[in-house]
């Protein structure tokens, strides 16, 4: 009897060892299964960062884009020796023989054709202004204010400069003798010349102080993934989602499924030095 105790108890021990071997494969599919899960988020965060900062540099060279342009168009206006004479003014460089005859304008702004031997290629930009703000894909308003309830805050001009007087040391309140009658000196706008858009009309809402917008539409210039820059045409090819034409004017790309548009930029730049070369 004593004998057949010890099978029983051996029986049961040797039972019990089984479950253990199930508890420890348990313990390892987990461990596992943890590790290849925090594998794959760790793969995906940094897949994401990745994506992020390359991002962050394709938008840093599409800036770099805008700024090459405008000292690309100044160095080739102002290298003209002798030959010719050249003056400066906001938004463009224009050069003239040596008799006095309009040479070139090169602009300083962005546009479907950056320089032009026609002295009214200006005028013709100023036309194609007309119902800007209802063609998005063309314009875009530099000026373009934000606005945070009451207050508008506008990127390169402030209206109200026109309107509000100037602030002078110690003045405290309007009818204080410090102030200036007017706004700041030499700055007047006329706010009817250009279509002023839909964010410059929620601006003259939510801030009456302005009396009308200051906007600066210039055009889109697209890139593609080549490189290749251009503009999109003025006329669409109709349906319920217009597609326009893309007209290349730096490279010989054409947008197509493996060169697509990857970028877009517009720029206005100023020479504030209004400077007149004669030699």
């Amino acid at each position: 009897m004593k004998i057949a105790k010890k099978l029983s108890l051996s029986r049961k021990l040797r039972t019990n060892r089984k479950g253990v071997a199930l508890v420890t494969v348990l313990t390892v599919m987990s461990l596992t299964t943890i590790l290849v899960l925090t594998f794959f988020t760790l793969a995906s965060s940094e897949h994401r960062a990745s994506k992020t900062y390359s991002q962050g540099l394709h938008a840093q060279q599409v800036a770099e884009q805008a700024v090459n342009m405008v000292v690309a168009q100044i160095r080739e206006a102002t290298s003209v020796g002798v030959e010719k004479a050249w003056a400066s003014q906001p938004g463009a460089i224009r050069t003239w023989s040596q008799t006095g005859q309009f040479d070139t304008i090169y602009k300083l702004y962005s546009d479907d054709e950056m320089k032009s031997t026609s002295n009214g290629e200006v005028d013709a930009d100023y036309n194609d202004l007309k119902n800007w703000s209802s063609r998005p894909a063309h314009f875009v308003d530099l000026n373009e204010p934000v606005i945070r309830g009451e207050k508008v805050y506008y990127p390169v001009v402030d209206p109200t400069a026109a309107n509000i007087p100037e602030r002078w040391e110690g003045g405290l309140e309007d009818s204080d003798p410090e102030f200036g009658d007017n706004g700041v000196e030499g700055f007047k706008y006329h706010h009817d010349v250009v279509e002023e858009g839909d964010f410059g009309k929620k601006a003259d809402t939510a801030y009456s102080a302005s009396d009308g917008h200051v906007p600066m539409p210039v055009r889109w210039i697209y890139q593609l993934a080549d490189g290749t820059l251009g503009t999109l045409t003025d006329s669409a090819s109709g349906g319920d989602s217009p597609a326009f034409q893309f007209r290349a004017f730096s490279g010989n790309g054409v947008p197509s499924e493996k060169n697509q548009i990857v970028s877009r930029f517009a720029f206005w730049a100023d020479d504030e030095t209004t400077k007149l070369n004669v030699n």
